[in-house]
């Protein structure tokens, strides 16, 4: 049972690292995303409302994806407390 669980730790933070790394790519696309917006609201004053609310959309929907993966970070670390501790438990068996 021990190398189960110690296994699924194991593959808890390969997937955490994983995503970390591709919040990572995704933080430097949002920065491309935003930076061509406001380059095209210069030259396309018309349309500054709709590329407005297009920015606003993207910065809001990358706000609420970095407090999920807080969220789920933290989750990932108590999951990893309480593993720590029934292991514990067992080994004093």
């Amino acid at each position: 049972m021990y190398f189960v669980c110690s296994s699924l730790t194991w593959y808890t933070k390969r997937l955490a690292h994983c995503e970390q790394r591709d919040l990572k790519a995704l933080s430097e696309k949002v920065k491309w995303i935003l930076s061509e917006a406001e380059d095209l609201r210069s030259k396309y004053p018309d349309r500054a409302q709709a590329l407005d609310d297009q920015r606003v959309d993207i910065e809001e929907a990358w706000e609420r994806l970095q407090q999920k993966t807080t969220s789920k970070r933290s989750n990932l670390t108590q999951e990893e407390q309480l593993q720590k501790f029934q292991d514990d438990y067992r080994d004093l068996l």
